[in-house]
């Protein structure tokens, strides 16, 4: 939706770049996830808090080599590769919020 309203007002290369910013919130955002599910299935209750930060310290280097790629290529925008990140990580931070909130109910939803 970002990059409908970035194509919109700014035109076609500010809705890529919004979708490559968003790319990247996506690739650090399954890359935890698989690391936490790696560890949750090897480790179980027992996952050390060294190996978290490993995983979140790879993480951010993976987020900053993609943005330098993402900078120096001439293809994308900065400030709307910029806005798609944040706004993947508001969607990623605003729906586990909403989750957790309502993950005490029955059914779970």
């Amino acid at each position: 939706m970002l990059a409908a309203i970035f194509a919109l007002a700014l035109g076609k290369r500010a809705a890529w770049s919004v979708l490559a910013g968003g790319g990247i919130g996506l690739v650090w955002t399954l890359y935890m996830a698989l690391v936490l599910f790696k560890q949750g299935l090897t480790h179980g209750v027992g996952l050390s808090p060294f190996s978290l930060f490993a995983g979140w310290l790879f993480k951010g280097v993976v987020t900053i080599g993609l943005l330098v790629i993402a900078f120096r290529s001439r293809a994308f925008a900065p400030l709307p590769l910029l806005a798609g990140l944040f706004g993947a990580m508001v969607a990623y931070w605003s729906w586990f919020a909403l989750r957790v909130r309502n993950a005490g109910e029955a059914d779970g939803k």
